[in-house]
C-alpha cells in the first residue's frame, strides 16, 4: 500500500501500532488514540510518532468534534475497543456502552470522507464462542458458521456481544467494509492480557508453585507480523463488504501444552500447577482460514516458538534484563 492517507483508531494499541510501523515510510497517517489501554507513551511509540508521515492526535474518540473531521481518508482501521477479560468483566456495562458507541463514531468519520476506499473493523474470535457452547459448531470455525451469544448474564458476554453488534453495525452501513475476525494474535509490546506474554512474565519472574488455567482449552496462535501480512493483504484486494477471519489454522494446542513450549524455549524448569477457568473462556479458538487464502494465497507463517523467543526478549529488555 503506498502513497494513501490513513486514519488509525486506536494507533496505540497493539496491532494498530505495528499497522502504523509497516504503513509509515509510504503513506500518511494519522492516528487518534487517548492512551487508555497503555497509559503513557512508550519508547516505541514515542519513536514512532516522530516520523514524518505519522500525526499523533491524543484524544478519546468519543469527543471527537465531527465538524472538524477530514474528508480524504483513503483507508480506515477501526481498532480501538474496551478489551482484556478482567477489565471487561469488572467494567462490563462501561466496556459494552464504550465498544459500541467507538463503532459508531467510526461510522459517522467514515461516511464524512469523500473517497473512501475501505474501512477495516477489528472483530475477534469471540463471536464464534456461543456456536462452539451451544450449537456443537465445528471447528476450525468458519465466517459462515451461525453467530450467537453465550449467556448473557455472564459478563464475559459483554465484549462478545460488543464485537457481534460491530459488525452488524457495518454490515448495515453501506459503506465499503472488511471485518477481520482475530484468532490468538500475539507478540512484543501486547502488555500481559494474553496468555502468552503472561506466561512468559510468570515463569520469568517466579521461582514458586505456577498456576495454568485451562490447561485443557485448545488455541492456535498467530505471530503479530503474520497477522498484519494478512490484514494488509485484505485491505488492498478488491475484496469488500466481507467478514474473514485472521489467524493461524494449525497446530492447534493445548494451554498445557503451550506452557511447557514457553518453558523449553525460555530455558526454565518451574513447578506448574493446573486449574479450570472461573471466567467461562471458549474451550476452543481455531479459525478456519479457507476464505481468507482465497485472497492472500498462502503465507510462510512464524514458527511458534520462534515467535515466543522474539517475545520474551522484548519483554526481557523491557524490565531492563539484557
Amino acid at each position: 500500500m503506498k502513497n494513501n492517507k490513513i486514519l488509525i483508531l486506536g494507533g496505540a494499541g497493539f496491532i494498530g501500532f505495528y499497522l502504523a510501523e509497516y504503513l509509515k515510510d509510504n503513506n500518511q497517517i494519522e492516528i487518534i488514540d487517548d492512551l487508555s489501554k497503555i497509559k503513557k507513551k512508550d519508547k516505541e511509540f514515542n519513536n514512532l510518532i516522530k516520523h514524518k508521515n505519522i500525526k499523533f492526535l491524543k484524544k478519546n474518540i468519543l469527543k471527537i468534534n465531527l465538524k472538524y473531521t477530514k474528508r480524504n481518508y483513503d483507508y480506515i482501521f477501526d481498532a480501538a475497543a474496551s478489551v482484556g477479560v478482567k477489565n471487561v468483566i469488572n467494567n462490563s456495562y462501561h466496556s459494552l456502552q464504550n465498544n459500541i458507541n467507538i463503532t459508531l463514531k467510526a461510522i459517522d468519520i467514515a461516511k464524512k470522507q469523500n473517497n473512501l476506499k475501505k474501512v477495516i473493523f477489528f472483530s475477534s474470535s469471540e463471536v464464534y464462542d456461543g456456536g462452539g457452547k451451544y450449537y456443537n459448531t465445528k471447528y476450525p470455525s468458519s465466517e459462515k458458521l451461525p453467530i450467537t451469544l453465550s449467556n448473557i448474564l455472564d459478563k464475559r458476554t459483554v465484549y462478545m456481544a460488543s464485537k457481534i453488534i460491530g459488525e452488524i453495525l457495518y454490515i448495515n452501513s453501506d459503506l465499503p467494509f472488511i471485518i477481520n475476525r482475530f484468532h490468538n494474535i500475539y507478540g512484543p509490546r501486547m502488555g500481559y492480557k494474553h496468555v502468552i506474554p503472561e506466561l512468559i512474565k510468570k515463569f520469568y519472574s517466579s521461582q514458586g508453585k505456577i498456576e495454568i488455567v485451562s490447561p485443557n482449552h485448545s488455541r492456535t496462535f498467530c505471530y503479530y507480523k503474520d497477522a498484519i501480512k494478512i490484514i494488509l493483504m485484505l485491505t488492498k484486494s478488491k475484496s469488500r463488504n466481507k467478514i474473514y477471519n485472521v489467524g493461524l489454522q494449525r497446530p492447534e494446542i493445548t494451554i498445557k501444552k503451550l506452557a511447557y513450549i514457553i518453558l523449553k524455549v525460555l530455558n526454565l524448569k518451574r513447578n506448574l500447577i493446573f486449574k479450570q477457568d472461573n471466567h467461562n473462556s471458549p474451550k476452543r479458538r481455531c479459525p478456519n482460514m479457507k476464505l481468507t487464502n482465497k485472497i492472500i494465497g498462502k503465507i510462510e507463517y512464524t514458527k511458534l516458538e520462534d515467535g515466543i523467543r522474539e517475545t520474551f526478549n522484548y519483554f526481557k529488555t523491557k524490565n531492563g534484563k539484557k
